[in-house]
């Protein structure tokens, strides 16, 4: 467990941890800067956390893992899928909790259609659950509402 005492430092601890073969996960405690603007222009935090390595990130949050979300590509290494990406924890736990319920997810149907069908609001357009849950759901076949 690494903790950073000033928040200056994040950037180069990542950086570190990306490249310390003894690092197997990295879990970033959002928010660091709030919505602090970074020299691209989007928050500090969003920069943070596209910092972090695809092969470090175990909570699916970095470029790759969020653009393979959103592109519902399943999986690092087409055609062989043997690599799944990681998905966002908590957004996973609530489709994981949609699929126990018989008449949320139709798992007769093919891959990507197990929720033709249902319309679904969700009220968070967060990073970290709101989006990435409105993706999931949308990659399963629902129509989803994001207010």
């Amino acid at each position: 467990l690494r903790e950073i005492e000033d928040s200056i430092d994040v950037e180069a601890a990542l950086n570190e941890a990306n490249n310390d073969p003894k690092v197997h996960g990295i879990i970033v405690y959002y928010p660091i800067f709030g919505q602090e603007e970074s020299f691209s222009g989007a928050s500090q935090d969003d920069y943070l956390r596209d910092s972090v390595s695809h092969k470090c990130d175990v909570e699916g949050l970095c470029h790759m893992y969020r653009t393979n979300l959103y592109k519902n590509a399943r999986f690092l290494d087409y055609p062989k899928n043997t690599q799944k990406c990681v998905l966002p924890c908590t957004a996973l736990s609530v489709v994981k909790i949609l699929e126990s319920v018989p008449s949320c997810y139709d798992k007769s149907q093919p891959l990507g259609r197990h929720m033709d069908g249902k319309v679904v609001t969700i009220v968070n357009r967060s990073e970290i659950v709101g989006r990435p849950l409105a993706a999931m759901l949308a990659n399963d076949g629902a129509d989803v509402y994001s207010v």
